[in-house]
């Protein structure tokens, strides 16, 4: 039965609100381990003269596999609870995907999907292709999907797993909290920024869940920080989790122009009857970064003894080390037990879903708006995801809403399952599992802060930062940019932080002084 447990499994990592896995890798490459990171705009559907360019794919077998489309079975998109139940002879069931999802793999062209008239088409730039639904709105879906854009005029419908921010049930909030209603499938709002200010995150939220297409910022000198071109980077949380999109001003150094004071206006498009949003600023780069620990069936942990753990502390002086690079310390670190029937449910984590009803346990910490500026970090015990992936750590941003706790997008999640063992790298070399748990956390906390992978897997993308290496060819063994901590297969020895990156994370909420 072809699930997603095949080891080239980029769908994983295509679908954006899916996060089925860590993409595997391709199968010449066998990546000892590998990041689950949604990317943006790596991939291109055939279709009619007009849409999308044909994408390189360099990287691909010569070979082309031919597929044979069998004339009984529901055709691609449709529900399925089993392989034979589908035309096209694969049925995805992992448990995000509501009543099955009926697919061809290794598909080459338009006449490779199994169509009976409807819009389905090959989704390329992955391996192995596979066929989709193409969408133009949320009702060409069914229930249990959502029309999920992949670039920028091409969407297909994707499990609907958008988080619910329930703000009514957030509590003691440490900031305002402005909301105002949507007039005609559009919300304006506006914001103050004041002189002092180096950098701001203003996060809109939809009240009900609905999804957001941030358009651009009107800034009081009249110019536009644009959504749609020049900081399209900046739209990846709306497209991830959909209710939300935590917004960084500016976003990376060289944007630094568009940092103004005085009175903004934010546009964006929703169906949402009401956008609500946060404003924080900060006047000076942040040097400091506090955590909040969350232990959930951690073999051999508690909150009261993890103080005293060699395994945690290791892991957090690594990633100590690692920040360090950037100019931020580690502060103040706070440990917390998930434990009872919720420490039996998600110590190991099966899906998506289990991941944000895990992180929207974390707790709003007592105190001012500087303890609520800390970051939430899960140990679970394991990752067991249905498709086979080899997950070792999900960030629930990129970047995330800073000072939000309890909420399904409040913090990130990792496996301990290295945690007090060593293993032996493909080169021989034997490495310290808490060492590269320190990695891992390091990683994942770095795409909470805003940063994204250096260059996707086989130059399907790279950051917007100008100091990091691109890799051009030669994925992996051969990549400039192979030791830097934001690259998309995890290592111990991947700990490097660019100029850029560091400034990054510096501007970002989360640090403080």
């Amino acid at each position: 039965m072809m699930m997603f447990a095949m080891t080239p499994s980029k769908m994983a990592c295509l679908l954006m609100l899916c996060l089925l896995g860590a993409c595997s890798g391709n199968a010449d490459v066998e990546p000892a381990f590998q990041f689950e990171e949604p990317i943006d705009d790596v991939a291109s559907f055939d279709a009619d003269p007009g849409d999308l360019s044909e994408p390189d794919r360099g990287h691909q077998h010569e070979e082309e596999v031919a597929v044979v489309i069998p004339s009984r079975g529901a055709v691609d998109g449709e529900p399925c609870k089993q392989d034979v139940d589908c035309r096209g002879g694969t049925c995805i069931n992992a448990p995000d995907w509501q009543d099955g999802y009926c697919t061809t793999m290794n598909c080459i062209d338009l006449e490779s999907c199994a169509t009976d008239y409807q819009d389905n088409r090959c989704f390329r730039g992955s391996e192995p292709n596979f066929c989709v639904r193409m969408c133009q709105v949320d009702g060409d879906c069914r229930d249990g999907y959502i029309c999920t854009r992949v670039g920028f005029r091409t969407s297909f419908c994707a499990p609907d797993t958008t988080p619910r921010i329930d703000l009514d049930a957030l509590e003691n909030l440490p900031f305002e909290l402005s909301c105002t209603p949507s007039e005609g499938g559009t919300v304006e709002f506006s914001y103050a920024i004041a002189p002092e200010t180096l950098a701001y995150m203003v996060t809109p939220i939809s009240r009900d869940g609905r999804r957001l297409r941030p358009s651009h910022v009107t800034t009081p000198s009249g110019a536009t920080i644009n959504f749609q071109t020049t900081n399209a980077f900046q739209t990846v949380p709306s497209q991830l989790f959909g209710s939300m999109n935590p917004t960084v001003v500016p976003a990376i150094g060289r944007f630094a122009d568009q940092l103004e004071s005085g009175e903004h206006t934010y546009h964006l498009r929703t169906e949402a009857n009401e956008v609500c949003h946060y404003l924080l600023e900060e006047s000076t780069p942040g040097t400091t970064i506090d955590l909040n620990v969350y232990l959930v069936g951690v073999h051999g942990v508690t909150a009261i003894s993890a103080e005293e753990n060699a395994s945690i502390q290791r892991v957090l002086s690594q990633f100590a080390a690692i920040y360090e690079s950037a100019a931020i310390r580690l502060g103040e670190v706070n440990f917390h037990d998930i434990s009872g029937d919720d420490a039996l449910r998600f110590s190991v984590i099966r899906s998506q879903t289990e991941v944000m009803q895990l992180v929207a346990l974390s707790r709003q910490p007592e105190g001012d708006l500087s303890r609520s500026l800390s970051a939430n970090i899960f140990f679970v015990r394991q990752f067991a995801f249905s498709d086979g992936g080899g997950a070792i750590g999900i960030s629930l941003g990129l970047p995330g809403a800073a000072g939000l706790h309890g909420s399904p997008v409040s913090g990130v999640v990792f496996t301990s399952e290295y945690m007090g063992t060593a293993f032996e790298e493909r080169d021989g070399s034997v490495v310290d599992g808490d060492d590269f748990t320190g990695v891992v956390l390091a990683h994942e906390l770095g795409h909470y802060l805003g940063l994204f992978h250096t260059s996707e897997h086989f130059s399907q993308g790279f950051d917007p930062l100008e100091d990091t290496p691109e890799c051009r060819s030669g994925f992996p063994s051969r990549c400039p940019d192979l030791g830097n901590l934001m690259f998309p297969l995890a290592s111990v020895t991947h700990t490097n932080l660019t100029d850029d990156q560091a400034w990054v994370v510096r501007v970002n909420p989360l640090t403080k002084d």
